[in-house]
């Protein structure tokens, strides 16, 4: 059997990564595809957006699939290759969207070492999503960009129309310096020519199942609310504005899914001091309405996070103590 392909798509929290699968799954070459999507909170909201490709979009969440979750990647590897077994469409091509703290080496390696993934995968390319915004200084400070940034055949400048060309050139000679071999190209929300990058070959590899994970020694912890009941959208924005005002470069990564009482949620996203523009859906794909807001913070209390939420929803609820719970 000729082994499948796969496109391992990295990088930092809140770098694109998932503006870029959503783009490149519009390609016919990823018709007879599988997306992985890997979380660190236990609520894989990435999962959501490539939900509609039915049982081939899995989630592996609660941890970074390069250390604590890499049996649970194996698992999800080999139940895609049994698809065809079971006589359903035909899984072609598997995309895995790492987490956003995770070096790809470990996962490299599980693929090419694995006993049956190593017959029924082979690597295909690698692609490092860099946030022209603050990827020079997570380059500088974060172990783990380096790594993602190191492995990639493919590095994909994100955000270059809010950085400007100065920061984007900067950055460009950053990348070219810590891995000349790759490739770098720019996208704008996700919008560039895709093609390419899922028709480029990586060299083989050679595994090391040993790989260790690299990932920093900062108290980088996920924080997951589910509340039960629809938020003011005026006061939640407040208590959102002034939560990120006050934590803003400890928040490495927010987002939510947010009942704000319409007829959908409000898909919110942000990495430190940025909140991007609200997305507002038509309807709830579960057909559960709650609001999940699921917070990536580098040495902020959790504690102090939720009893500053808790403060807020007192306000709005007489029985909002028991309306907050985490996963």
């Amino acid at each position: 059997m000729t082994p499948r392909p796969v496109t391992v798509i990295t990088g930092f929290l809140g770098s694109g990564k998932t503006t870029l699968i959503a783009r490149m799954l519009g390609e016919p070459e990823l018709d007879e595809a599988a997306v992985i999507v890997n979380e660190l909170g236990e609520v894989a909201l990435d999962h959501d957006l490539v939900r509609p490709m039915g049982e081939r979009a899995i989630a592996v969440a609660g941890g970074c699939a390069c250390c604590a979750r890499r049996a649970d990647l194996v698992d999800a590897l080999r139940d895609l290759g049994e698809l065809d077994d079971r006589g359903r469409r035909p899984v072609r091509r598997v995309v895995i969207e790492t987490s956003g703290l995770a070096d790809p080496a470990p996962i490299l390696a599980t693929i090419a070492s694995d006993p049956v993934l190593r017959h029924q995968y082979s690597v295909q390319t690698v692609i490092a999503v860099v946030d022209a915004i603050d990827g020079a200084a997570q380059l500088e400070l974060r172990p783990e960009a380096r790594a993602q940034a190191a492995a990639a055949d493919w590095l994909v400048i994100s955000k270059g129309d809010l950085a400007g060309a100065d920061r984007v050139d900067a950055l460009r000679r950053r990348l070219i310096a810590l891995n000349p071999a790759a490739r770098v190209v720019e996208a704008t929300r996700g919008q560039m020519d895709v093609v390419p990058l899922l028709e480029s070959h990586s060299p083989s590899r050679t595994a090391d199942p040993c790989v260790p994970a690299r990932h920093g020694a900062g108290a980088v912890r996920t924080v997951a609310l589910n509340l039960d009941h629809p938020l003011d959208w005026t006061v939640f924005g407040v208590w959102l504005s002034m939560l990120v005002h006050a934590h803003g470069e400890r928040m490495l990564r927010f987002k939510a899914l947010v009942d704000a009482g319409g007829t959908g949620p409000v898909e919110l996203d942000g990495v430190r001091h940025i909140i991007h523009p609200p997305i507002h859906h038509d309807r709830w794909r579960d057909g559960v309405r709650d609001s999940r807001l699921v917070f990536i913070v580098d040495g902020l209390d959790s504690d102090d996070l939720l009893a500053s939420l808790h403060a807020f929803q007192r306000h709005l609820t007489p029985d909002a103590d028991e309306a907050a719970t985490p996963w």
